[in-house]
């Protein structure tokens, strides 16, 4: 008998900075070894950085090989859309995470 699909919610709070990136880090590969699709909510971030957006491509990459689903999703704060449209990272604003996944260069499929 096949086990059911699992799914897994990360929703980290608060500034997503260099102190949250190792954290994070540990969660996601826990979300992705434990489930079939793990969902990030960036409802609650107020603010992100580069290491925690490292951590974010990363784990796209380690989803795509493991044959799990990984999503952005909820509401981007303001700042986050600004600072990752500023940095280059997209070329419009972001307002869901939906829309930022698909904003995100360079951050669709890792194993082409």
């Amino acid at each position: 008998m096949k086990n059911k699909p699992t799914q897994k919610l990360v929703a980290p709070g608060g500034v997503l900075g260099i102190e949250t990136a190792s954290p994070l880090r540990q969660e996601l590969l826990a979300a992705l070894a434990g489930s079939d699709e793990v969902l990030f909510d960036f409802s609650g971030a107020e603010d992100i950085d580069l290491a925690v957006l490292q951590v974010l491509y990363a784990a796209r990459r380690s989803a795509e090989l493991g044959k799990v689903r990984f999503s952005l999703m909820g509401k981007v704060s303001e700042k986050i859309s600004k600072r990752l449209q500023v940095a280059g990272f997209t070329h419009s604003p972001c307002r869901t995470g939906e829309e930022l996944e698909t904003s995100l260069v360079d951050y669709g499929s890792a194993t082409k």
